[in-house]
């Protein structure tokens, strides 16, 4: 092996964490493989999450936060949603946030599922 041979980052999820800490943390992860700036991150988290809810409840309003801390926050009448949806829509949010954290990586970020 070379030693200067640069591996590329991977993540690997068994399906056993609750997704609801995966999604909280995404901000963390994401600042880990990708270059872009935490604003930018942020935008496209927010961006994919709103996206992907908006789908099944397009009836409702929500919002998005960040904490001081980097935690995701998805809020609707200023309660935090996020670990109220049900875990089939928990899973199908960090998936399509798998797949945006791809899009923000320089490297190609291998997605396996």
């Amino acid at each position: 092996m070379d030693p200067k041979e640069q591996f590329l980052p991977f993540f690997l999820w068994d399906g056993d964490e609750n997704p609801t800490t995966l999604i909280e943390n995404i901000l963390p992860l994401a600042s880990k493989f990708s270059n872009a700036p935490e604003k930018k991150l942020k935008e496209m988290i927010s961006t994919e999450v709103l996206t992907v809810v908006k789908r099944k409840y397009a009836n409702f309003e929500f919002e998005t936060t960040f904490d001081e801390n980097g935690i995701f926050h998805l809020k609707r009448d200023n309660y935090d949603c996020l670990p109220t949806l049900s875990t089939g829509d928990r899973i199908v949010l960090w998936l399509s946030l798998l797949a945006g954290l791809r899009k923000s990586t320089k490297c190609q970020l291998p997605l396996i599922l």
